[in-house]
């Protein structure tokens, strides 16, 4: 099986791998070789790929996810086109707390518009979601 994790900005992972889990607005699911295909959104949330014993997390703002057969290979191939995503390891707790308060105190502001509120709503999930994966590693 062959695993792409890619944003607007780079690939994240692309290689083999045993196993891919990650969350859809149906719930938690795992995809391993020889999966039916399927296109699915991937809500915000971990994203693990296992390589033989060795799992990586990433951390997933959302986006949308399709299994199906490589052309080239026909072996199971695996697609997160993530808005935005991040391998865990490299999150940095710091710097989410500061784009959260940030995003806080643009909302608390009584003259914030819609383009600046919605914005900074995405900037206050994506910041909790940041939080959340550091806090259980």
């Amino acid at each position: 099986m062959r695993v792409e994790i890619v944003t607007p900005e780079a690939v994240l992972f692309a290689g083999p791998a045993d196993e891919f889990v990650a969350r859809s607005s149906a719930g938690e699911y795992t995809v391993m070789d020889h999966h039916a295909d399927f296109v699915t959104d991937a809500v915000p949330g971990m994203v693990t790929v296992r390589v033989g014993s060795v799992s990586t997390e990433y951390c997933n703002h959302g986006g949308f996810v399709q299994v199906g057969k490589d052309p080239a290979t026909g072996e199971t191939l695996v697609t997160l086109l993530a808005s935005v995503a991040e391998c865990v390891a490299d999150v940095d707790a710091e710097r989410a707390r500061k784009a959260l308060a940030d995003a806080e105190a643009a909302l608390a502001d009584p003259n914030c518009d819609e383009i600046t509120r919605a914005d900074a709503l995405a900037a206050r999930a994506r910041a909790e979601l940041r939080l959340r994966v550091t806090l259980a590693h």
